[in-house]
């Protein structure tokens, strides 16, 4: 692939600062990206040079234990991803595994494609593994870029979308009101979080709730905020 557009993953930051906790060097970075099929191997069909594609961070799995049968090469025990065991896209380009490539329609661009990736992850944790219904009270801690593509899918999904964040957030904040119609954005450091979202749940709390910052203020205020059950 010649690499198009490449995001850069919170991961990323810490393996560039020798902080994560199984990815060393040396190794090239980079696995949520979009570019052009240039060059295929002489078994590939699915795609074809000129395609603009993105691919999933698997570059290569064992393709027969329990996870692989299911579909789920990111579990795989003997997995190789790209940006992580392989080279990945924070290059001119970069090889990925034909099987795992997705096209891209015609009206989207490749920064948007490059977006594919983080964005599935947040189609799992909403749409897979919680199933929001049309009118739950859904809070997302942390309106970092997974907190807004959250935020924007719970309220796709006709939810009531509440965003928290900090003193700095501002700008986020106003980015999720502006762009995606988020109507509730709290600053927990200035507002009781637990007390706004019992205001509008009759005392619940909300139904679902997506931490999205990694942080352990984070987590405990997801915990403390989530209604019974």
């Amino acid at each position: 692939l010649k690499v198009k557009a490449v995001g850069i993953c919170g991961s990323d930051i810490h393996a560039y600062y020798g902080k994560h906790p199984f990815m060393s060097f040396p190794i090239t970075l980079g696995h949520e990206a979009a570019g052009e099929v240039i060059q295929v191997g002489e078994d590939v069909t699915n795609v074809k040079v000129g395609d603009r594609v993105t691919a999933e961070t698997t570059l290569t799995a064992c393709g027969t234990c329990e996870y692989c049968r299911k579909g789920e090469t990111n579990m795989c025990a003997h997995r190789k991803g790209l940006g992580s065991a392989a080279d990945g896209y924070f290059a001119n380009y970069c090889v990925a595994s034909a099987q795992y490539c997705h096209k891209l329609a015609d009206d989207l661009s490749f920064e948007e494609g490059a977006l594919a990736e983080p964005f599935a992850c947040v189609v799992h944790a909403v749409s897979n593994l919680t199933h929001p219904y049309p009118g739950d009270l859904v809070l997302v801690v942390g309106p970092g870029p997974m907190g807004q593509m959250v935020a924007a899918l719970a309220k796709a999904c006709g939810c009531v979308v509440v965003m928290s964040g900090i003193t700095g957030d501002e700008e986020r904040l106003r980015f999720a009101r502006e762009n995606y119609g988020i109507q509730h954005t709290v600053n927990s450091q200035e507002t009781d979080l637990k007390a706004y979202l019992e205001e509008l749940s009759e005392g619940r709390g909300a139904d679902f709730v997506y931490e999205c910052t990694g942080t352990v203020p984070g987590i405990d205020c997801a915990l403390d905020c989530c209604k019974r059950k």
